[in-house]
Formats: structure tokens, sequence, C-alpha cells
């Protein structure tokens, strides 16, 4: 297959919606990129993951932080209500787990 037909390809499937707006990423380095260049990318890659990870955990960090304060406040507010809704559930869970 020629270079020709994988660009017709390429811009027909493009055409039908099956390829994103993206800009295209190859999984092989450029012809004349040396190792080095190759590096620099897979740890500038890495640093974009990392950076990623740590915002979703500090954003999942506020969020649990949120709902744990929410919890607590009606476990203040309506205290037999929230133990019987905690012995209903592990009455249930109990039930469940001893059912074979």
């Amino acid at each position: 297959m020629n270079n020709q037909s994988v660009d017709n390809s390429s811009d027909a499937a493009s055409a039908n919606g099956h390829y994103s707006d993206e800009p295209k990423r190859s999984s092989k380095a450029a012809p004349g990129c040396s190792s080095a260049d190759v590096r620099q990318q897979i740890e500038e890659s890495a640093q974009r993951v990392r950076e990623n990870v740590e915002s979703k955990v500090q954003e999942f960090s506020e969020n649990l932080d949120t709902v744990t304060d929410e919890l607590r406040s009606y476990v203040r507010s309506k205290p037999m209500e929230s133990v019987a809704m905690a012995v209903g559930a592990g009455l249930a869970i109990g039930f469940l787990l001893r059912r074979k």
C-alpha cells in the first residue's frame, strides 16, 4: 500500500466521522529523532500524566472531605435515624454474605 492510498483512506475515514479532531499521534518516533529526543518526549508525557493524576487525587480528596462533613452533620442532627440505618445496612450485608 503506498502513502497516497493511506492518505486517501485516512481522509475518507475522517470525513465519515471515524477519527477525532485531535492531531494524529504516531507510536513511532519521527525519522531523525535521537533516543534522547524520544526519552524527552516520554518524560514530558509522564510529567503531564503525573500532573493530571495529582489533580484528580486532589479533587477526589476535596470531594471526600465534603461528603464526610455532610455525613457528620447528618449524624449529629439525626442520631437515632443514623443508628437505625447503620443497623439495617449491617443486617442486610450480613444476610447477603451468609447466603450460599
